[in-house]
C-alpha cells in the first residue's frame, strides 16, 4: 500500500512537472498567511490554526501532517510573492483547484543547506564522489531522443541582504577604480587647456549691480562720494577741484542712471577697467570651476 501511494505520488509530480503547473492541493497554502509560513516549525501554534471557521478541518489536516513528518517540522520557510497569495486566497474561496497562480513566479529560491554532506544536497546543485559541485548540461538525452523534458531548472540561492550585497560591492569598487583611471586621463591638464579654446564667455554688468556696488563699497565706503587725490581744507576757503568719484551727485548715494554706469567721470572710468580686467579673466575662472566641479562630481 504504501509503495502504491508512493508511486502515485511520483506520478502526480511528475505530471505536475511536465505540464510546468502547481498541484491542485497547493491551494491549501493560503490556509495560512504568509507571514505565519516564514516558520513553518511554529505553523501549528500559529492564529489561522485555531481559526473556528468553515476551512477548521483543512487547518487541523495540514497540522497533522506537519507533525508526522520531521523534514517539514524542520526550520524551513516558504517565501511566495504577494500577488501569489492573493491568487491562491481567491481560489480558495471560490473552490477552484486547476489554477495559473503559479505563472507569476519567474524564480523560485532555495535556502542553501548549511552541511554539505552529500545527502542534504542543496536541490539547485548535483554533486560529484568527492562533494564538489559537478557541472553539467539540463539536457541529457540523446539526440534522437523525443524526451526533450529538461532534467533541471536554474534557481537562484537565498541569500541574507549582506551576502547579496557583498559581490555586487566588490564588482562596484573595481568598475570605480577602472572609471577613475579613465577620469585622470582626462581630467589633467591639457583637458583644461582644451576647454580653454572651446570656451568663449563674455560679461556684462548694468548700474546697480553687485559689481557696481562692490567697487562703490571700496572705493567711497558709507560716503556718498569720495576725493581720489589730496586735498587742502582751509577755514573760510573753497576747497579745490580735484577728480572725485561718486553715482551722480557728491552728496547722495542714489544711483542717477539706469543701464549703462553713470555717475562722476572718474567713476565711469574706473568701472571700464574693472569691465576690461574681469572679461580677460572669466574665461580662465569659468574653465578652472567646470573643472573642479567636474571631479568633485565623479570622485
Amino acid at each position: 500500500m504504501v509503495v502504491n501511494r508512493t508511486r502515485q505520488v511520483i506520478s502526480r509530480c511528475s505530471v505536475n512537472y511536465q505540464q510546468s503547473s502547481w498541484d491542485e492541493a497547493s491551494v491549501m497554502f493560503s490556509l495560512f498567511d504568509a507571514d505565519e509560513w516564514k516558520t513553518v516549525s511554529s505553523l501549528a501554534h500559529s492564529a489561522s490554526a485555531r481559526k473556528d471557521d468553515k476551512y477548521t478541518m483543512m487547518h487541523k489536516q495540514v497540522v497533522r501532517l506537519l507533525e508526522n513528518n520531521a523534514d517539514l517540522r524542520s526550520d524551513s520557510t516558504l517565501l511566495l510573492p504577494d500577488s501569489v497569495w492573493g491568487c491562491l486566497q481567491d481560489q480558495l474561496r471560490a473552490g477552484v483547484l486547476q489554477h495559473d497562480c503559479h505563472s507569476s513566479v519567474t524564480t523560485f529560491a532555495y535556502i542553501a543547506v548549511k552541511n554539505e554532506a552529500q545527502r542534504e544536497v542543496d536541490e539547485y546543485k548535483v554533486l560529484s564522489g568527492d562533494g564538489e559541485a559537478l557541472q553539467f548540461p539540463r539536457f541529457l538525452w540523446s539526440g534522437n531522443s523525443r524526451n526533450h523534458v529538461p532534467l533541471a531548472k536554474l534557481h537562484p540561492t537565498l541569500q541574507t541582504p549582506a551576502e547579496r550585497q557583498a559581490p555586487v560591492a566588490t564588482e562596484l569598487a573595481k568598475l570605480m577604480v577602472e572609471i577613475e583611471a579613465e577620469f585622470d586621463k582626462l581630467m589633467n591638464t591639457s583637458f583644461e587647456a582644451e576647454l580653454r579654446n572651446d570656451v568663449r564667455v563674455e560679461t556684462f554688468s548694468s548700474e546697480g549691480d553687485e559689481l557696481h556696488q562692490l567697487v562703490d563699497c571700496v572705493i567711497m565706503g558709507p560716503y556718498s562720494s569720495a576725493d581720489l587725490s589730496s586735498n587742502l581744507h582751509f577755514d573760510n576757503l573753497q576747497k579745490l577741484p580735484v577728480p572725485q568719484y561718486h553715482r551722480g551727485k557728491p552728496d547722495s548715494r542714489e544711483f542717477a542712471s539706469s543701464g549703462d554706469t553713470g555717475g562722476s567721470e572718474a567713476r565711469r572710468s574706473l568701472m571700464k577697467k574693472v569691465f576690461e580686467f574681469t572679461n580677460e579673466q572669466v574665461d580662465n575662472a569659468t574653465v578652472a570651476a567646470v573643472s573642479k566641479h567636474l571631479r568633485m562630481q565623479i570622485f
